[in-house]
């Protein structure tokens, strides 16, 4: 099923859009391909998967370029309906102050 709404960072990069869009969302049992546009740090993207019982799995998805230009990407994660999707770039990672900013956190309800 495909998922028309649009989920973003609320970071900008300097071409005024969102660090990081997804665009499109589409399920397959328990597969989920993502695709959206980024302008992240090295064109490296992490997605986590954050199973109810708090289990996480970590995929790295690799823009087409880094930022500050724009990259597409997109990949297909093992992710279950019920499991929450949080995407952002490798530096959001180590922790820094506006890292919420650079995430997107899909609900398990949207996913």
């Amino acid at each position: 099923m495909d998922e028309p709404r649009t989920y973003k960072t609320e970071m900008v990069s300097v071409d005024g859009r969102p660090l990081i869009e997804v665009d499109s969302m589409t399920r397959d049992g328990d597969l989920l391909e993502l695709r959206g546009t980024a302008s992240v740090y090295e064109a490296t993207l992490l997605i986590r998967v954050r199973a109810p019982t708090g289990n996480e799995t970590v995929e790295v998805i690799q823009a087409s370029v880094g930022g500050p230009e724009r990259g597409e990407w997109s990949g297909t994660i093992h992710a279950r309906p019920e499991d929450t999707i949080i995407i952002g770039q490798h530096e959001s990672e180590e922790g820094a102050a506006s890292a919420p900013l650079r995430m997107i956190t899909i609900p398990p309800s949207d996913a």
